[in-house]
């Protein structure tokens, strides 16, 4: 079975001896100082970087950077395998540490491995790989060791409804709960869909979407779209009416012809209004208007013309006057 090693770890959890004062035990040999600095300043139990220990945790506790903390709610942390046979070096199962290895060694298998010219390294890990095939370490359980070499939360994929399981959709995760078939669609509530029929509106409108994911037209350039109509850019909409043919529409800051107000029907349209009706007042030309309701004047109340309406009846009253006289003259 070869040399007694005079110091260092026997195997079953035990050492094959101590080294004298002074001296460290590096690979089953005990060196002199300078070949490694044995350190256990603020640490009650784990490896004191020379393949010794700094000490050992009671059951029911787990070394943690040097400390013995209370394991995990339900967690046991085990410092030995299956077969009894005790770890040198990994994690406990609980986020806990069983020991570490000399330099030059790695944990492999639960087993400090030495020589090669690997070296490893758990500067600023907890878990993970060494660099050299071990391990720095056990996450606890729920946590799962990161790339950064840290335990953390782990996520767990949420694929549940009120009514039942995602057919699609995110997971929470990352991922997802699962993917449609071509011609499918995936709803709001992670079920998969064929798309109803989309029948595109396009009434009254100019630009704009047709409710369907198409579009009713485009504006001109610096044009802007508001409510389905194309407006100019900054301009205020229904500033002001104004005559279009036989029609008052509204009319933006900018003259943009808008809407359809009033359809005059013939009347004809002056100053963005239709033109009054022209009538007869005992015989006479005369001029309708109508102004709005109000407490001395009621829809419908005939008034006096004024404007056109007062040149249409004084041209009435002339041509009226003259056929008078070409009457008498010819009497």
């Amino acid at each position: 079975s070869g040399p007694r090693k005079p110091c260092g770890r026997d195997g079953c959890g035990g050492t094959c001896g101590a080294c004298a004062g002074g001296l460290s035990c590096q690979a089953g040999v005990c060196v002199g100082p300078g070949a490694c600095t044995a350190s256990c300043a603020g640490k009650t139990c784990g490896s004191d970087g020379c393949g010794g220990t700094c000490g050992s945790c009671e059951p029911g506790l787990s070394c943690v950077a040097g400390l013995c903390k209370p394991a995990p709610a339900g967690c046991a942390p085990a410092c030995t395998d299956t077969a009894g046979t005790a770890k040198e070096c990994g994690g406990d199962g609980c986020g806990g540490t069983c020991g570490g290895c000399r330099p030059g060694e790695s944990c492999q298998e639960l087993l400090c491995r030495g020589g090669g010219d690997c070296k490893p390294s758990c500067l600023g890990k907890v878990c993970g790989n060494d660099g050299c095939d071990g391990t720095c370490g056990d996450c606890a359980p729920g946590l799962a060791c990161g790339a950064s070499g840290q335990c953390d939360t782990v996520c767990v994929p949420d694929c549940d409804t009120a009514t039942g399981k995602k057919q699609c959709g995110k997971d929470g995760c990352g991922g997802t709960c699962g993917n449609c078939a071509d011609g499918e669609q995936c709803t709001a509530e992670g079920l998969c869909k064929v798309p109803t029929a989309c029948v595109p509106e396009c009434a009254g409108k100019a630009c704009g979407g047709d409710g369907c994911g198409g579009s009713c037209g485009a504006c001109a350039p610096g044009v802007a779209c508001l409510s389905g109509q194309c407006l100019g850019g900054g301009c205020t909409p229904q500033a002001s009416k104004a005559c279009s043919g036989d029609d008052v529409r509204w009319q933006d800051s900018c003259g943009n012809a808008g809407a359809v107000v009033e359809s005059c029907g013939g009347k004809g349209c002056v100053n963005g209004a239709c033109k009054p009706p022209v009538d007869y007042v005992d015989g006479q030309p005369g001029v309708v208007a109508y102004v709005e309701p109000s407490s001395s004047c009621s829809a419908g109340t005939r008034v006096p013309p004024t404007g056109v309406a007062l040149a249409v009846l004084l041209l009435g009253l002339a041509l009226r006057r003259e056929r008078g006289r070409h009457r008498r003259r010819g009497a």
